[in-house]
């Protein structure tokens, strides 16, 4: 029987940035009325997360930013932390800089970058992040709770600039993509694995009895860790091949369809 359910937002839950489909919603409470705990696992942020989770009812933790953080849905507070040291946000920059490519940062849940790009008022615009520009950002002396450095890159050069940054920086720091054109540093303790483990722990659930679901590399860990991992069908190909269960497409509703079977103690047919 699964009792902890783990979903990541974008690509995943919904393509439309703030809102979910009545189906999902629906099958979200319907799960959450069977004892399931249904939360997110997203690479945004809180407030990014908000919306989303406020239409989830999330009564409890969700993981953000990748499984650095985890919060409590309803006021955002802290649970748990694996921020960046501050070296490492300053090697990140510095490196960006180098490469001419655009990289921000997030502290108090706000997105800073040392300019006002293209990359970086569209990324702002979609959520409507708060965010700043700190000219001398590369200069700070010292970079507090920063959670992850977002490199945003043309979707066609994402897979050199993460293999660029992955070269530099692997082994000591976990370089990773997510969507189109984003490549995401973290701490590498800090992924949704590591996150959704910790959580299943604290709320005394066996790994067998969580389900994660995502669609792309960010995902990866999670769906692999937990007991039943799935993911929708226009996943990247690496998803598929660590999922359980293949699930309909993000806009075939397939996290609705996984969530109504397992209200009915059951588990959907395979998509094909």
């Amino acid at each position: 029987m699964i009792r902890l359910v783990a979903l990541d937002i974008d690509g995943t839950l919904t393509n439309v940035p703030t809102q979910l489909s009545e189906r999902t919603v629906k099958a979200i409470a319907g799960a959450q009325e069977r004892g399931i705990f249904v939360t997110i696992a997203t690479g945004r942020g809180y407030f990014g997360s908000r919306m989303i989770a406020e239409q989830m009812r999330i009564d409890g933790p969700m993981i953000v930013y990748g499984g650095a953080l985890t919060v409590d849905a309803g006021t955002g507070k802290t649970l748990q932390s694996l921020c960046l040291p501050s070296d490492a946000v300053r090697g990140v920059l510095d490196y960006a800089g180098e490469l001419r490519v655009h990289a921000q940062i997030y502290q108090d849940d706000q997105v800073i970058s040392e300019r006002r790009t293209m990359f970086f008022e569209r990324y702002c615009a979609r959520l409507n992040l708060p965010n700043r520009v700190e000219p001398g950002l590369r200069s700070w002396a010292e970079y507090r709770d920063v959670p992850k450095v977002l490199v945003i890159t043309p979707p066609e050069e994402q897979q050199e600039v993460r293999r660029r940054f992955a070269e530099r920086f692997g082994g000591v720091l976990a370089v990773t993509t997510s969507q189109p054109g984003y490549v995401e540093i973290n701490n590498p303790k800090a992924t949704k694995g590591m996150a959704l483990a910790a959580l299943a722990e604290t709320m005394g659930i066996p790994v067998e009895q969580v389900c994660a679901v995502g669609d792309s590399y960010l995902d990866i860990d999670m769906i692999r860790w937990a007991g039943l991992g799935a993911c929708v069908a226009d996943s990247v190909p690496d998803v598929k091949a660590v999922s359980d269960l293949l699930l309909p497409a993000c806009d075939d509703e397939g996290v609705a369809c996984l969530l109504e079977a397992l209200s009915r103690g059951e588990l959907p047919e395979p998509a094909v």
